[in-house]
């Protein structure tokens, strides 16, 4: 099945990219794939949850798709692909199935399978972009931002403290450098839901998306062994970092 329109598609420049497509239940890969190819996606293809981790890290792609239902252990593992490769990722789900519970995955992009092939290209589409873009910037310097004892990196994103780091999502890092630009001052939550609108997918993040991207910050802040209260709730305005 091709995409109906190819302009929808053209915003995505030449040379492709490729994505490690996993497949953790069946799929119609004689649909998913020639749409993957018309929006210049190379794919390496592995089934079933047996060593998917060694295959990503031993696969050079530079985005992950996971075919997967919203069993726990799907969901688990979609989140450690992403937690140990920090790399851009989008999860297929059945029609129906509810997206929210990859809300904490890190995924990039959650796309249902009942998706017409033009909703499809503009939903992944920005994700292709997103993992071409990453490709692309893996020479650049990387830049720092420092807010108490924590340093966030932009490029690529991610969070250290004392040697200890853990990587950032597209959103994760898109709301902190909001937060980092006012750096001492509330940002309101609906500037907030406006740069992450922008920077996800999913074209109507459900309303309490700021906060769960709050939430898996501070857990990440945690990790790292820092506090997670330098990301403050102003109450009925939005959130801060603190300096």
């Amino acid at each position: 099945m091709a995409v109906a329109d190819r302009n929808t598609t053209a915003v995505i420049p030449r040379p492709g990219v490729t994505a490690l497509v996993v497949y953790l239940r069946p799929a119609p890969r004689g649909r998913l794939l020639p749409l993957l190819a018309e929006l210049g996606v190379f794919v390496v293809e592995r089934q079933g949850a047996d060593h998917a981790l060694a295959a990503a890290f031993s696969t050079r792609s530079d985005f992950l798709i996971v075919v997967a239902d919203t069993a726990p252990e799907h969901v688990a593992l979609a989140r450690r692909l992403h937690e140990n490769l920090g790399s851009v990722l989008v999860v297929i789900v059945p029609a129906g199935a509810p997206a929210t519970a990859f809300d904490e995955s890190g995924a990039t992009a959650i796309l249902a399978d009942d998706l017409s092939d033009d909703r499809f290209a503009l939903a992944i589409a920005p994700a292709v972009r997103q993992a071409r873009w990453e490709r692309s910037t893996e020479a650049a310097d990387e830049e720092y931002v420092i807010f108490g004892d924590v340093h966030f990196r932009v490029l690529p994103p991610a969070l250290s403290r004392a040697g200890r780091a853990v990587s950032l999502t597209r959103a994760e890092a898109d709301l902190l450098a909001e937060l980092a630009r006012a750096l001492g001052r509330p940002v309101p939550t609906t500037e907030l839901e406006r740069r992450l609108t922008g920077s996800e997918t999913r074209a109507d993040p459900h309303g309490g998306y700021v906060k769960t991207v709050v939430l898996r910050i501070r857990r990440k802040v945690e990790e790292i062994g820092a506090d997670p209260l330098l990301l403050r709730n102003v109450r009925g305005y939005g959130y801060m970092l603190s300096g």
